[in-house]
């Protein structure tokens, strides 16, 4: 079944780095032409709902082994954990962004519309929180000790006091 892939040691995510030695391991087996899957093979990639199937008393079954490692394949592939090289579906995430000595030469080029110092960031927004707070309260007449003002209509909301506690 795995034959017919060509595998090839390419760098794996760690989440799928497991799953990228047991088909190294597979292909290995098919080169060699084992019908055991050898007592090393690794097995941290086998989902529990996999591991009765996978792992029986007399040893790894090779039939079971495949099939989980075909499964947890294809879901790795989906999730970019691992990446077929000159491929457009499942290709490196590293591939979709600029290259590193690119992105340092368009940088300085390119300023942010934001500070990248985190307490100016902060303190900017902080002061846009505040008057865009004072806009809105201005308009509805709630203020900030929670009474509303009276505005010639029948809705008036004032503060429970039960639920205010003195601290």
């Amino acid at each position: 079944m795995l034959s017919t892939l060509q595998l090839v040691a390419t760098p794996a995510a760690p989440a799928a780095q497991a799953l990228a030695d047991a088909l190294l391991v597979i292909k290995d087996m098919y080169k060699k032409q084992l019908r055991k899957v050898p007592a090393t093979a690794p097995l941290e990639f086998v989902p529990e709902s996999w591991r009765k199937v996978v792992i029986t008393p007399t040893g790894i079954d090779r039939q079971y082994y495949e099939c989980c490692a075909l499964s947890e394949l294809k879901g790795a592939l989906r999730s970019g954990d691992i990446w077929v090289k000159g491929s457009r579906r499942y290709k490196n995430f590293d591939d979709y962004l600029i290259p590193e000595k690119d992105f340092d030469k368009l940088s300085p080029a390119l300023p942010l519309p934001v500070s990248a110092d985190y307490h100016k960031y902060i303190t900017n927004r902080m002061i846009l929180l505040q008057s865009g707070e004072t806009a809105v309260t201005g308009r509805s007449g709630v203020h900030h000790n929670g009474d509303r003002e009276k505005n010639g209509d029948a809705n008036h909301l004032e503060r429970d006091v039960s639920e205010v506690t003195e601290g």
